[in-house]
């Protein structure tokens, strides 16, 4: 509903090209499957409008898939909660917040579907009673302006992506 109001809200300014960047993991279904709603939906008030969504999961986990195996790191490290990657990250852009001498290995099996999809079904103390599924001791900044980087050019590659995501088609 929240998305549907910006959309709505956007347009009556006379918005006609709006981007919707998912920063969690668990929103990028979300996103997709409501911008996918309003873009098939034949309200002409949309005509003309193009609803982007940056919500590939699969593509950003492959890019940060690379960035971590150029730096050695396999996927049970890299992780999918407060492990490598997303520790990297915050080193990057915050460093100040990261307590190094708190950071511990937490469930490790990777991104595998059966990991994932238990964290999401069931919670992630499903799978790790600390909260972290990764490795986070190996992070640095600079693999995580990598990372950065890399989810950077992920939306640059869905916002220039033409054809996708256009409301109004009828």
């Amino acid at each position: 509903a929240l998305i549907e109001d910006y959309v709505e809200s956007l347009i009556r300014h006379g918005v006609t090209r709006i981007v919707f960047l998912a920063t969690h993991g668990g929103n990028f279904a979300t996103v997709n499957r409501t911008i996918e709603d309003l873009s098939s939906d034949h309200n002409a008030d949309r005509a003309g409008v193009r609803l982007i969504p940056v919500a590939d999961i699969d593509a950003l986990m492959a890019a940060f898939a690379r960035v971590a195996g150029e730096g050695g790191i396999t996927p049970g490290e890299a992780g999918f909660h407060a492990g490598e990657t997303e520790t990297s990250q915050m080193l990057a852009v915050a460093p100040g917040e990261v307590r190094r001498e708190r950071l511990i290995r937490g469930y490790t099996g990777g991104e595998s579907a059966d990991g994932v999809a238990r964290a999401i079904q069931d919670g992630l103390k499903s799978i790790s009673d600390i909260g972290v599924a990764g490795d986070p001791r190996q992070a640095s900044a600079a693999r995580g302006a990598r990372y950065n980087a890399a989810w950077v050019q992920v939306a640059l590659d869905a916002i220039d992506s033409p054809g996708e995501g256009t409301a109004g088609k009828g």
